[in-house]
Parts: C-alpha cells; sequence; structure tokens
C-alpha cells in the first residue's frame, strides 16, 4: 500500500542519511530501505519526483483495511 505525498506533508522518523538509498535507469526515482531489515518505508518516485510514496505497512496507527486498493500493472506503467 503506497500513498504519495507532498514534501511539505512528509516527515521520516529516521535521517535519510542513515537508510539505504537505492536509484536505477536514470536515477531519477530514489529508493530508501531500512539498514537492518531491507523494508523500503518510502521512496521518491519517477513518476512524481517532488514527491514521496509512502509505505503504508510501516506508519504505526492505519486500519490497512480501510484503504482502497487499486491493482496496477507495473509492466504497462508510462
Amino acid at each position: 500500500m503506497i500513498h504519495v505525498v507532498d514534501p511539505e506533508d512528509f516527515r521520516p522518523l529516521t535521517a535519510l542519511d542513515e537508510l539505504l538509498n537505492y536509484s536505477f535507469h536514470n536515477h531519477t526515482a530514489k529508493e530508501y530501505f531500512c539498514p537492518d531489515c531491507y523494508v523500503m518505508p518510502f521512496r521518491q518516485p519517477r513518476m512524481a519526483p517532488g514527491k514521496w510514496s509512502i509505505n503504508f505497512r510501516c506508519v504505526e496507527g492505519i486500519d490497512h483495511d480501510g484503504i482502497p486498493v487499486i491493482h496496477v500493472q507495473g509492466s504497462k506503467l508510462p
């Protein structure tokens, strides 16, 4: 479950330089990983480089069953 937010609405609890960072292709997207468990809690997406994609499974206090799910086929994205 990923949700895209504006930079002013994003406040990570861990400093970005304490996380592993991965980028590929044209290096527009930046994915951040926990160095201990390798879960990706958030990323800066290629399609919206000024925003943040949040992995809601990493956010406490959210009713995951109450969030509508939109299925996409990654290979069909522009």
